[in-house]
């Protein structure tokens, strides 16, 4: 615990100490593997945190440095990238796609979806599709 403790303080330090970019840094690499992963746990970022084993606080400064946007907007974007592939090159229905991403009802991922793309997950998908034939 001790040692976490203090390598999550030296992280910390390195940050302040440096001002420039960190999108290669090798706990945001390992972050968004881990998204990718498990992008069903996008409502848990603690699920995340424990793979990490860092505190909130390390990635989301980490993430701000990198990206200048929260931990929780990165799996967001993330997630939204992942349903639009599977609309755009499967035909898995809404429903299930509704259920592998843990949200509650077909309208949560409709609104999530529509939120990031601007169009229904319907309509994402049938101007979509003809672009990975």
């Amino acid at each position: 615990m001790k040692n976490n403790i203090k390598e999550q303080k030296e992280t910390l330090n390195q940050l302040d100490q440096n001002s420039a970019p960190l999108a290669e840094h090798p706990i945001i690499v390992e972050f968004k593997k881990l998204i990718h992963q498990y992008p069903q746990n996008h409502w848990d970022l603690q699920f995340y945190l424990k793979k990490l084993n860092v505190s909130r606080m390390v990635l989301h400064r980490l993430t701000l440095s990198s990206s200048e946007t929260s931990p929780s907007t990165i799996v967001k974007e993330i997630v939204a990238s992942e349903i639009a592939k599977k609309l755009a090159t499967t035909e898995i229905p809404i429903k299930e796609l509704t259920s592998y991403y843990g949200f509650s009802s077909s309208a949560s991922l409709t609104r999530f979806i529509k939120k990031h793309t601007g169009l229904s997950p319907r309509k994402f998908r049938a101007l979509n599709a003809l672009d990975y034939i």
